[in-house]
């Protein structure tokens, strides 16, 4: 499963970010929540939350309240992959299949482990075209 993603905008004072992800059919996230709120707008592709009913496809936008827990699945059936644009403030909150705490991840920790992993896989990131306010 090849997750991909990039980080347009880092705001190091109120923690929120913006990033752009591509999810391959099939792809379930685990259980997380965000302790900001999180506008979520469809590129291409369809997926729903598990405990949700709503299924979003390309131009739909979703506002994820604070706090509420959820598992972004894409449909196994997608002809496409799914990228969605997302703005986020906030903690993740990421737990394992037991509800167990897994971690806790904020804007420096994301751009940090986004940094660490580009230079493990030997990955030019050109750091001046993510927008730091």
């Amino acid at each position: 499963m090849d997750i991909m993603f990039k980080y347009l905008s880092v705001c190091e004072a109120t923690g929120a970010y913006t990033l752009l992800t591509k999810y391959p059919p099939g792809t379930q996230i685990p259980t997380h929540r965000h302790s900001g709120t999180v506008f979520a707008y469809t590129v291409q592709g369809k997926w729903t939350y598990l405990e949700d009913e709503f299924v979003a496809t390309a131009g739909c936008v979703i506002c994820e309240v604070p706090n509420s827990n959820h598992t972004l699945k894409v449909f196994d059936d997608s002809p496409e992959d799914m990228i969605l644009l997302t703005h986020q403030t906030g903690d993740l909150i990421t737990f394992d299949e037991e509800g167990e705490l897994m971690a806790i991840d904020d804007a420096q920790t994301h751009l940090a482990q986004y940094l660490m992993f580009a230079k493990y896989q030997e990955l030019e990131v050109d750091e001046s075209l993510i927008a730091r306010y």
